[in-house]
């Protein structure tokens, strides 16, 4: 009788026991769930939109503002002088939680801070200050009588699209408008000198290095907000 009373008692101290670790792992898994979500919500998507914002600085469109480079590189201010990844997100204590759970994603930001928002993208602007100014020379001084329904800005437009290799389907307005006046050949020829400076190599690298970059690690963001399940432990989510 003894004995079945205390294999009974066991056996209850067992299957509490076991119900107490299931309700735990539960309720930390839920935990989980819920800090991913406030993980994803405020720190990986704002991430992937200041990505993509920092990627739309490396490319030009047909609306694209020229003298933005002019005036960024005479009064020397940029949002890249002040830019933080940690003070960009909603949550800066969840920001740096992230080396906890996905720690080359952090790496790999403290690497987009500090050598393309700081260094390559000013180095940029000003390249693309000095490529506005020479565009500009050039175009007065080989198209300076231009049809009315063309403007300055549609060929210089036209030569910096052309100089980046963009195809016509980039900039269709523009393009149908020059092909009309028959314009397009004299631009190419434009374009096609002003990419022999060595300055423009050196923005023509510094772009194409930093829209890689930036690309990559936009997929690995991307890769992370789909995600179901939160890698590593932290103090927030653990019983």
């Amino acid at each position: 009788m003894i004995q079945s009373f205390l294999g009974a008692l066991l056996g209850g101290v067992i299957s509490g026991f076991i119900n107490w670790l299931l309700y735990k792992y539960k309720e930390i898994e839920e935990a989980r769930k819920r800090h991913f979500e406030e993980i994803k919500k405020n720190c990986i998507e704002p991430i992937i939109e200041n990505i993509n914002s920092t990627m739309r600085e490396f490319n030009v469109t047909e609306s694209t503002y020229f003298d933005y480079y002019l005036d960024v590189r005479q009064d020397g201010s940029g949002w890249w002088n002040y830019f933080t990844f940690r003070r960009s997100v909603k949550d800066e204590l969840l920001y740096e939680d992230l080396r906890n759970h996905f720690k080359r994603l952090y790496e790999e930001l403290e690497y987009i801070e500090k050598h393309i928002i700081k260094e390559a993208l000013p180095r940029y602007i000003s390249l693309m200050g000095e490529l506005v100014s020479i565009v500009k020379d050039e175009i007065s001084r080989e198209l300076p009588k231009l049809p009315p329904e063309i403007s300055d800005k549609d060929v210089l437009v036209a030569t910096v699209m052309i100089a980046f290799g963009y195809d016509r389907g980039s900039w269709p307005n523009i393009y149908k408008k020059l092909r009309e006046y028959d314009l397009l050949d004299k631009i190419k020829l434009i374009a096609s000198n002003i990419r022999k400076h060595k300055y423009v190599q050196e923005l023509l690298k510094i772009r194409r290095e930093a829209l890689l970059k930036l690309d990559s690690i936009r997929k690995h963001a991307l890769e992370i907000l789909h995600l179901q399940k939160l890698k590593g432990k932290c103090p927030y989510c653990e019983g």
